[in-house]
């Protein structure tokens, strides 16, 4: 080997240390803004999703159910502690027309359950005509507490089955006539929840988001954060938004599922409400 090339060499490999030396600040700076981007993503995610799940406060009163007798009953589901409230069939204008019968008769019942992103009193004019139809109705509505994450349905649906065992167990309640009526993501969770098992006669429903991005829609999630929405869910949630699909859900859960295409409280809704659930049975599902 030339003389000329074996110095050459020789000063490359005692370069070589110094290169190296001062290509580490480079490298830790370019890690460093790295690790910076991934908590400046993280902390937009989580503030996003606390944002998208936090409970509401407030609306924790009784049903505007007028001059009717509203129950406050306790559940517990989903690890977390719940309360609703029944309004029973009977009445002191039942008595007086049915005697006797008015106090062993087991009426149908209905579960209430708002859009959870919405007003928690919603439905609460459905209350009376179910009432004067002879029909027990419960009213739930699990997040406007405060107390509790939103699940998008996924958790909910614990909730919905715990309320719709409660209802079924009530002596005054024929356990085979139970409905659900559900908006929004409540109606999600109701779908899931027959889909899992709960006795359900009936599943009458308004707007449920066709899917988890659907519902990311209805909340003008930027849409560069959903696939890391969709991640939080999953890993912080434990809620696999895949199964957060109303039209299979519905699909599934065949004639028993009613999709209304008026809000069910609304007057035109009402009375295909209080018809659905007046005769509805497991036996014709």
């Amino acid at each position: 080997m030339p003389a000329s090339a074996a110095k050459a060499d020789d000063g490359m490999s005692r370069s070589s240390p110094t290169l190296r030396w001062r290509a580490a600040p480079l490298a830790a700076a370019v890690v460093m803004r790295l690790c910076l981007l991934a908590l400046l993503v993280s902390a937009a995610v989580a503030a996003q999703l606390d944002l998208l799940t936090r409970g509401l406060p407030g609306h924790d009163a009784p049903p505007a159910a007028g001059a009717l007798y509203a129950q406050r009953i306790e559940l517990t589901a989903a690890g977390s502690a719940f309360h609703g409230y029944v309004v029973p069939a009977i009445d002191e204008r039942r008595v007086l027309r049915y005697g006797d019968r008015a106090a062993v008769t087991r009426s149908p019942a209905v579960l209430l359950v708002p859009h959870s992103y919405g007003n928690a009193h919603a439905l609460d004019r459905l209350i009376a005509p179910l009432h004067e139809a002879g029909v027990v109705v419960m009213t739930l509505s699990p997040h406007h507490g405060g107390a509790t994450r939103r699940t998008f349905g996924g958790r909910e649906r614990k909730v919905i089955a715990a309320a719709v065992a409660a209802l079924g167990g009530r002596p005054d309640v024929d356990p085979s006539r139970v409905s659900v009526v559900a908006t929004g993501d409540a109606a999600v969770a109701a779908l899931l929840a027959a889909r899992d098992g709960a006795p359900v006669a009936r599943l009458v429903l308004h707007a449920p988001p066709a899917d988890f991005d659907a519902a990311l829609d209805e909340l003008a999630v930027h849409p560069r954060l959903r696939p890391l929405c969709r991640w939080a869910v999953r890993l912080m949630l434990h809620v696999d938004v895949d199964e957060l699909d109303a039209a299979e859900l519905c699909r599934t859960a065949g004639p028993k599922a009613i999709l209304l295409g008026v809000p069910p409280a609304d007057a035109a809704g009402r009375g295909s409400v209080v018809r659905t659930v007046a005769t509805a049975t497991l036996q014709g599902k």
